[in-house]
């Protein structure tokens, strides 16, 4: 009750989306459709590497362009982080994340994950993925 009352009050409300698991294409790239995903929210999305399962986030921003990173920080340990209202909480230390500066390194912003965007699709090289496996070991 007390929660639901102070979530009320400050007008948040908090968003954990579940991962979806991606595949490959032949290409050797993860494709996710930019239509698939609403402005200014919170994806998560699982890679099943061959050491490790490797989770990423990919936020569609207002002006349309996208910000693509791990779920993991260089500081915490590889918790991820939720939404509340327009920002990203970490799990591990709550620390307010602003979701414009995700994307850019430093303190507890999410990891940039090089991506680009082509013909209306999100495209990951799986060389990242593979490379980021080691930030998700236990």
């Amino acid at each position: 009750m007390l929660l639901g009352t102070a979530t009320y009050a400050f007008g948040k409300t908090s968003y954990r989306p579940d991962p979806q698991m991606v595949m490959l294409h032949e290409d050797g790239m993860v494709h996710i459709p930019l239509a698939d995903l609403e402005p200014g929210q919170l994806n998560i999305y699982m890679y099943q590497g061959p050491e490790a399962n490797v989770s990423f986030m990919v936020i569609k921003r207002d002006e349309g362009d996208i910000a693509v990173a791990l779920n993991a920080c260089n500081i915490c340990p590889a918790r991820g982080y939720h939404q509340e209202g327009s920002i990203l909480i970490c799990d591990n230390c709550n620390a307010p994340i602003n979701m414009e500066t995700v994307g850019m390194s430093g303190g507890c912003n999410p990891i940039p994950l090089p991506a680009s965007l082509v013909d209306g699709e999100v495209l990951i090289a799986s060389s990242d993925l593979l490379g980021a496996q080691a930030k998700f070991m236990p």
